[in-house]
């Protein structure tokens, strides 16, 4: 998608939002493709959820712009005041967590702030913030399981399974890591240095008089996407 069609698609987003909403609401956009809707002077908080899935429902529809359709998952996160703060600050904070759950739960939902979620929230960001160090603190740990032929009942294959010594969650598996670095874009340099570790792994092996064996490496589709997972392999 084009600057110029992605501005246009950002004007048609707002002008959608906007015809969901009274002409005393106010429908803003706080940066990149994040919006803002504050209602005022609800008659309940449950009234709420009704521009919400009205939101929800003009955004499912796609947008044709340039000749391009365009379809959009819709993620939303709702604070109150004064239950959930009392200061724009607050409230904005409170409903960005609860949208971060939505995204959680796959997109296209909404997710209602609650305290708890702070604490949730919270551990996400200490766990984030371990994985970032853990690879200069060589946590990262690489295990070879062999794939042996039943013909003849010989190696043929190593598959290289990946694990994180945590020094306080002991191992961690993989499916519980490999999510965040994602979306966190951790993925390329884990990736990496995964290639080149279980390359250096099998060179050794060949040193110590080992024949030849070919590996097996899991990739993330968005190492694909970074474009240079051919590059990574013939360095190495």
């Amino acid at each position: 998608m084009g600057h110029q069609v992605g501005d246009m698609l950002l004007h048609a987003v707002a002008s959608r939002l906007a015809d969901c909403v009274r002409e005393s609401d106010t429908v803003a956009r706080l940066g990149g493709d994040e919006f803002v809707i504050v209602i005022a002077d609800l008659a309940a908080p449950e009234d709420a959820i009704t521009v919400i899935e009205k939101s929800r429902q003009a955004l499912m529809v796609p947008f044709y712009i340039e000749d391009q359709e365009l379809a959009l998952t819709t993620s939303i996160g709702v604070s109150y005041y004064p239950k959930d703060g009392d200061d724009p600050d607050s409230l904005l904070r409170n409903a960005d967590i609860a949208m971060y759950y939505a995204k959680e739960a796959g997109g296209d939902a909404f997710r209602i702030y609650s305290p708890t979620m702070n604490t949730l929230a919270r551990e996400r960001v200490e766990f984030e913030n371990s994985l970032r160090k853990a690879l200069e603190r060589q946590e990262f740990v690489l295990y070879y399981q062999p794939v042996i032929s039943l013909d003849t009942g010989k190696i043929v294959c190593a598959e290289v399974l990946l694990r994180w010594q945590n020094p306080k969650l002991g191992l961690v598996m993989p499916q519980e890591f490999i999510p965040i670095t994602e979306d966190t874009g951790l993925i390329g340099p884990l990736g990496e240095w995964l290639l080149q570790e279980a390359c250096a792994q099998t060179k050794q092996w060949q040193l110590e008089g080992f024949a030849p064996i070919k590996i097996a490496v899991n990739l993330s589709a968005k190492q694909f996407n970074q474009g240079d997972v051919a590059d990574m392999v013939e360095k190495f």
